[in-house]
């Protein structure tokens, strides 16, 4: 995140972080080894002000002070990530697939990378819908939904979702590619 204070200037700002809920700050977190709630959810004491939550918060701070990070959530009187990524104001923005449109009709030339890495990696959400097992589940139900969970985010799964478009739209165009007869036979829908 350094890169953020290098190639802020006059006319740019290294990055953007448009939302400052745990879908953007988090990665920060965990990546740096922290956590926000202890595992059994019970409490956030100790873990949202752990040394490694303060460190990812205060990397983020520092760099809004030097105005190397931007965003509407931190000052309402930010240029919106949108128009600010098109206009080229922000370098760098955490987003996802859902961008690429806004992008292409703005003409912006982007390329993707994994987070910055914190003292235990690069780890990101796992996407805009979650999977979770409610305690209150008998331990039948816990067991298979666990399985659903770990099948749904293991490689195989990953790798047939991946090719999926976002749009039912582009999913039915006649689109084909190498994993379409796979993809008929696993989810019985032709794939055009």
């Amino acid at each position: 995140m350094g890169s953020c204070t290098k190639i802020s200037g006059s006319r740019t700002i290294g990055m953007v972080e448009p939302w400052t809920g745990i879908w953007n700050v988090g990665p920060y977190i965990w990546s740096e080894g922290g956590d926000v709630l202890s595992q059994d959810n019970s409490t956030a004491q100790g873990y949202i002000n752990s040394p490694a939550a303060v460190k990812a918060i205060q990397k983020l701070a520092d760099l809004y002070k030097v105005k190397a990070l931007a965003g509407p959530s931190m000052d309402p009187g930010a240029v919106g990530d949108t128009d600010g990524w098109a206009a080229g104001i922000y370098a760098l923005q955490l987003d996802g697939p859902w961008r690429e449109k806004s992008n292409k009709v703005a003409g912006v030339d982007y390329g993707a990378m994994p987070l910055p890495a914190g003292s235990k990696g690069s780890i990101s959400v796992l996407g805009g819908e979650n999977f979770m097992i409610f305690k209150s589940s008998d331990a039948a139900r816990k067991d298979v939904a666990w399985k659903f969970i770990k099948f749904m985010t293991g490689k195989h799964a990953q790798f047939f979702n991946q090719p999926i478009p976002q749009s039912r739209r582009i999913l039915f165009a006649g689109l084909k590619n190498k994993d379409s007869e796979d993809f008929e036979r696993g989810v019985g829908i032709p794939f055009s």
